[in-house]
């Protein structure tokens, strides 16, 4: 694998895991996630720090220093290794199964959907 396809792979990765771990955060109604997210709105109600519960652009750059240190941690920023450890595999899996949700869900909205009237 060149070192260019590996770089361009780990920014792609990491961006768009950060997005779809921000719009989980935020947005998302997945029955755990909603709930960790109205029990935070309501320890935090009317104070600033609600904001990241219900902003976007706000929960976006900490979701972005979570997933870039976490690859801090396992060791993929640099060259890629010859003998993959366990942490450098396990963040590409979830990472990688984060983007690729992430453009797989991004795509489906935008696959001309059918109006249910029809």
């Amino acid at each position: 694998m060149s070192l260019e396809f590996y770089w361009i792979a780990v920014v792609a990765t990491t961006i768009l895991s950060a997005a779809r771990l921000s719009r989980l955060a935020v947005i998302d109604k997945f029955p755990p996630v909603k709930f960790l997210r109205d029990r935070y709105e309501a320890k935090t109600d009317g104070s600033d720090w609600q904001w990241l519960t219900i902003c976007a652009f706000c929960m976006a750059p900490w979701m972005m220093l979570f997933t870039f240190g976490t690859g801090l941690l396992a060791h993929v920023y640099g060259h890629p290794p010859n003998n993959y450890d366990t942490g450098y595999l396990i963040w590409w899996l979830f990472n990688g199964w984060l983007a690729m949700s992430y453009l797989a869900a991004s795509y489906v909205a935008r696959d001309g959907a059918v109006d249910e009237d029809d």
